[in-house]
């Protein structure tokens, strides 16, 4: 009887553990394990894995390009409602350190820039959030009313915290508290 009592206890603590269990990532850990998260007014996203598009942050070096591939997904939803950020910073090797801050741009606003990097003078980040599958908002939120992202470890791990006010025409969003940790995929 005692061992049945105390297997019983020990399954709800388990239960209990897993079912407390944070997926909003508190700390990063500056090991590229693949963390995303951030508040998207006031509400908890996390790292969205699919098999259809894997998240990363991609390099390419020959055009000084830093490009993340990132999906996410509001905490403790199964799958919707669920979206992407789309960051894209051109930037200039001398740029490519810890400790950089950069402010945030529109993606729209400086297509041209993307299209022909090679053409710029200093480093541009770019940003963009989309929903997927949610048919009460616009998807697209690309105009940005303000925002920056900060690198706190910039090598071969991209470790940094991100902010943006962003409008879709419409109705504005807030993202605060962004925040990841990924080993960067060099082209």
């Amino acid at each position: 009887m005692k061992r049945i009592f105390l297997v019983t206890i020990v399954i709800s603590i388990l239960l209990c553990v897993t079912a407390c269990e944070k997926d909003y990532p508190e700390e990063v850990t500056y090991s590229g394990r693949g963390i995303l998260g951030f508040k998207l007014d006031g509400k908890n996203w996390v790292t969205y894995v699919t098999g259809f598009t894997p998240n990363c942050i991609k390099y390419d070096s020959t055009i000084n390009l830093l490009q993340f591939n990132l999906l996410a997904k509001q905490e403790k939803v199964k799958d919707y409602p669920s979206g992407s950020i789309d960051l894209l910073l051109l930037i200039d090797k001398k740029d490519f350190r810890s400790n950089m801050k950069f402010p945030l741009t529109g993606i729209g606003d400086k297509y041209w820039d993307i299209s022909f990097p090679n053409n710029l003078d200093k480093s541009l980040a770019y940003i963009e959030f989309q929903f997927d599958k949610e048919k009460s908002r616009e998807t697209s939120y690309s105009e940005v009313i303000s925002g920056e992202i900060q690198f706190l470890r910039l090598d071969s791990i991209a470790v940094g915290t991100f902010n943006a006010r962003l409008s879709n025409g419409i109705d504005t969003i807030t993202i605060t508290e962004g925040k990841f940790d990924y080993k960067l995929i060099a082209n």
